[in-house]
Order: structure tokens, then C-alpha cells, then sequence
């Protein structure tokens, strides 16, 4: 519900609210005009002239920053004083972050052992797309922050799932709620920018994992080496790989992780609420 206090001159305090029906009115009274402006994107712009495209086939999703709402991104981690690679790459999780500015995969080690694994986490809220509409394409964006490659083992990272144990916090434990299925492309170390957009163009399988009615989770990890199980390089000392990216806790969202989904085939029909309705 929206309110307004009113504090007049007799000195007591007054509260008028009122529910979202004005709200509701707009979106269903201006929903036919997006209706069509849909159907020329889909139809008609994306067949003939792309440029003519007005943006009304994609919804844009982004994670909630610190304070969460819905949404989350964030790191968990696994840390040892020793074992082995695999030990590692199974740990249950014992650090997590999610209001940091910056999420990374990173791996530590020096020449007897491995010492800290950390993989991404980010989720978005794609209630906002109609349980009726057809998802035909998605891409998850990250854009970059930095790299590291001390001992020249090339890291790569893909899109997996995630189960975390909150919607909107990333707990240590959640380390190991990921998958192993890919949901896109690898982007390789060398590939990776550090000053734009990396591109996850999603398959089938990432596709799959977009729900259209609540909270979609998706993870970052290491392909070549964590996925993989197949134990990196050595070297003297202190040996870092790493690839990170902004995170949603930047002021504004023109860096955020994002999610980009292309749709149609939407019911003329929609049981949304203002909060949820189209773009």
C-alpha cells in the first residue's frame, strides 16, 4: 500500500493510504498498446528491419543490491590448510559474500597445496515475464573487472545453476549448491574483458532454467579446472588465478550482472501484478 502523512498546524499526525488500484489501472489499461508493440518487435521489426525494433520483446533482470528484496549475487568459498584438489573442489563452503562490489571465481595455491576455491552466484527475479510467454532466447551478462594468471593455467569460466538456501543471501554453505550442466559457451581466460560486457549466450539447457514465475539461480564457475575436477598448476609461492566481475553492489545497474530475455507468444490475458508487469 502507498500512504502520505499529513502533519497540519493542530500539531497531530495523519496517515491516508490507499491499496495499488491506481497502479493496476495503468497496467491494464495500457497493456493492449504494449500488446502490440510486442507483436511489431516479434513479427514484424525482427523479420524485416531489426532497427525498427522498439525494444518491447526483452525484459532486462538485474540481482537486488545490499539490502536485498528478491534477488541476490554474491561468492561462496571453500578454504583448506591441506589436501587435494578434489577435497577442494568438494568442500561444503566456509566463507560467503554478498554485499561486496565484486564477485569472482578464485583459486589459491602454492607448491604443496591448494588453499581457496570461490565460485559466483547470481540470481534474478524473472517473475516479471507472463507464465504464458515463450522464451526464445536469453543471455546472462557479467562485465569484467579483472583477471589473474599466475602460473599460466588459463582459467576459463561458463554459467551453471545454483541452489542457495535464501533467495536473496549468499551463505557459506551454499558452495556447493551448484551445478555441472553448462548453460553456455565458456569464455576463455584471454577472452575475458576487463573494461565490458561478457557475453553467456544461454542453450537449451540455461533456457530450462529461467522460471517465469519466481527467481531464476545461476552460478560462475571455472570450466577447465573446477567443473572439470582436473587439479591446475603449481608454482613457488603464493599462486593466484582469478576472474571477476562487477557485482550489483555498484551504485546504479549500468554494470550489474545482468539477464536479457527474448519472448513471445504472451497471453492477451495476463494474471500479473503492477509489480510484475511487462517492459
Amino acid at each position: 500500500p502507498h500512504y502520505i502523512e499529513w502533519k497540519p498546524a493542530d500539531g497531530f499526525s495523519r496517515e491516508f493510504r490507499t491499496h495499488e488500484k491506481f497502479a493496476k489501472r495503468l497496467y491494464y489499461g495500457l497493456y493492449p498498446v504494449w500488446w502490440l508493440f510486442h507483436q511489431w518487435d516479434i513479427f514484424i521489426a525482427n523479420q524485416l528491419k531489426p532497427e525498427w525494433n522498439l525494444g518491447f520483446d526483452t525484459m532486462t533482470f538485474y540481482p537486488d543490491a545490499d539490502a536485498e528484496s528478491t534477488s541476490v549475487d554474491g561468492q561462496a568459498g571453500e578454504n583448506q590448510l591441506v589436501g587435494t584438489w578434489a577435497d577442494l573442489v568438494a568442500g561444503a563452503g566456509d566463507e560467503s559474500d554478498d554485499s561486496a562490489t565484486s564477485i569472482s571465481f578464485r583459486v589459491e595455491n602454492n607448491a604443496t597445496q591448494f588453499q581457496k576455491l570461490l565460485r559466483m552466484f547470481m540470481l534474478f527475479d524473472t517473475s516479471g515475464i507472463n507464465d504464458g510467454a515463450i522464451i526464445s532466447s536469453a543471455t546472462l551478462s557479467l562485465f569484467g573487472l579483472n583477471k589473474q594468471d599466475d602460473n599460466g593455467d588459463t582459467p576459463d569460466l561458463n554459467i551453471y545453476s545454483s541452489a542457495p538456501a535464501s533467495n536473496t543471501a549468499i551463505v557459506s554453505g551454499d558452495f556447493d549448491s551448484v551445478g555441472s550442466t553448462a548453460f553456455s559457451t565458456a569464455v576463455t581466460y584471454a577472452g575475458w574483458s576487463t573494461v565490458a560486457y561478457n557475453d553467456f549466450v544461454l542453450n537449451a539447457s540455461g533456457l530450462a532454467n529461467i522460471t517465469k514465475t519466481g527467481v531464476s539461480k545461476f552460478s560462475g564457475r571455472n570450466a577447465n579446472y573446477d567443473v572439470a575436477n582436473s587439479a591446475p598448476g603449481t608454482g613457488v609461492g603464493v599462486q593466484v588465478m582469478k576472474i571477476g566481475a562487477v557485482s550489483a553492489d555498484n551504485a546504479g545497474t549500468t554494470n550489474d550482472p545482468k539477464l536479457v530475455v527474448v519472448y513471445s507468444g504472451v497471453s492477451t490475458s495476463p494474471s500479473v501484478s503492477p509489480s510484475l508487469s511487462p517492459s
